[in-house]
């Protein structure tokens, strides 16, 4: 009996040591696992972190080697000669997923990552390596495009209590608020399909707004995507400022750079020319030009204007047929040595040729620029993308009437529409783009998929 008691004895101890030491391997099993899982996050935040600083709102897309702390591994990624929000390139196929839905345009940056870990209690195992791609893809597409239509971004200026969003306003998509410093005056009539914000100071009730049926929403603030649109100096490229139009020479995304590079008009409110295809200055500081005319190219205006008139299709054939003429870029930008400050630009008409039109003013111009439909009271339709820095706008004097407008705003300041019930702004969106798409400046951000 006693042998049997020693024998069982013998076996159940070694029963205990053989699982002990399987619970050893495993758990050095489990912490190699950990070690290399954790290494490869912190591998993809170095890879995401070098591409927000040094790529995605940059003009070049540098190379980059890094080593990661303690030598867990190194990240490796090509340059690029392209930067995102200036590419041409489409998604090979189209992706269901992301702030695009699969269009838009890309850089696509693969990245190597090689994953070191050290494992010191099995000499057999001291080193592992492996090394694993990854893709990159840094997309890029018009915010107006993607449904935002509305868009209150961040002012280059310190907060202004002047500046504010308001009137009878109908948004058939997305508002877009950036800052909290920008009110939203939702009593004055003001509705949209939903809003985002991208800030959680200010006043709550400053950033109430209420849906299409006039009840009151909340924001859709799921977890958003980092996005850009380039750099803006002095600032952090990724806290909504605006600087699109003019911001450099060199800069490929430029508004002024696109149309410079293309067939286009230069006028200016103090010296009188008629280009004969379909855009004039008379010399005192009014510009008109026609969006009928089938010669019409890009339109650069500069100082000393005081009022636009912007002439759309006379009757229904016209306006029919202007839908599959080329797109049209329109750019008014004032510097602080312009004689005249502009006051009004005049819609007249309805216009269904695609339109981009932007407007930047000196930051020492606070004047209100008045956008006014002429004939209102006839419920005009324009397709209009509408791009605005440093311009505070707000309806002009015109007779009641909806306003239809295909396409979206973009501002970094105030945009105040009328409060008269009779008199209101429905928003959009263009669904048929085109070469406007090329045009038209983007925000960009990041996807990436392991492969």
């Amino acid at each position: 009996m006693g042998l049997v008691v020693m024998a069982l004895g013998t076996f159940g101890v070694a029963a205990w040591i053989s699982l002990l030491t399987s619970r050893a391997f495993y758990i050095e099993s489990m912490e190699l696992s950990s070690n290399h899982r954790i290494a490869k996050i912190n591998a993809r935040a170095v890879a995401d972190e070098f591409i927000y600083r040094h790529a995605l709102a940059k003009v070049t897309v540098p190379a980059a080697r890094i080593t990661l702390p303690d030598g867990a591994g190194i990240v490796e990624m090509a340059s690029a000669d392209t930067a995102p929000l200036a590419s041409l390139i489409r998604p090979p196929g189209e992706v269901s997923t992301g702030m695009a839905n699969g269009y838009g345009y890309h850089v696509e940056l693969p990245v190597s990552v090689t994953i070191n870990v050290n494992h010191d209690n099995d000499p057999a195992t001291a080193a592992i390596a492996s090394t694993y791609n990854r893709a990159y893809l840094l997309k890029s597409r018009a915010p107006q495009l993607i449904g935002d239509l509305m868009v209150m971004h961040k002012s280059t200026l310190a907060p202004s209590t002047g500046n504010e969003l308001s009137g009878q306003i109908r948004v058939h998509g997305s508002t877009v608020i950036w800052s909290s410093g920008l009110p939203v005056v939702a009593d004055s009539g003001i509705r949209s399909e939903r809003y985002i914000t991208y800030t959680q100071g200010g006043s709550p009730v400053g950033r109430k707004i209420r849906n299409l049926e006039g009840h009151w929403i909340a924001p859709t603030n799921y977890p958003l995507v980092t996005n850009t649109a380039g750099e803006v100096a002095g600032s952090n490229a990724y806290d909504g400022r605006l600087d699109v139009i003019d911001p450099d020479p060199d800069v490929p995304w430029s508004m002024k750079n696109k149309l410079l590079k293309g067939s286009h008009i230069v006028l200016s409110g103090d010296t009188e020319f008629d280009s004969g295809r379909g855009a004039r200055s008379d010399g005192s500081g009014n510009i008109n030009i026609t969006l009928a005319d089938s010669h019409l190219t890009s339109v650069m205006v500069g100082d000393h204007v005081r009022t636009i008139n912007l002439h759309g299709q006379g009757d229904a054939l016209s306006f029919a047929n202007a839908g599959s003429q080329g797109a049209v870029m329109i750019l008014i930008h004032q510097t602080d040595a312009s004689g005249r400050s502009l006051r009004n630009i005049n819609f007249r008409g309805s216009n269904n040729r695609r339109l981009l039109l932007g407007l930047k003013r000196h930051d020492t111009n606070t004047d209100e620029v008045r956008l006014t439909f002429a004939d209102a009271d006839e419920n005009p339709s324009w397709r209009l993308m509408l791009i605005a820095e440093n311009c505070r706008m707000t309806a002009g004097d015109s007779p009641s009437g909806t306003v239809n407008l295909y396409g979206g705003i973009r501002t970094d300041r105030d945009f105040k529409w009328s409060v008269n019930p009779a008199k209101i702004l429905h928003i959009h969106r263009e669904t048929d783009a085109g070469a406007l798409e090329r045009l038209v400046p983007r925000t960009a951000w990041i996807e990436s998929y392991a492969n």
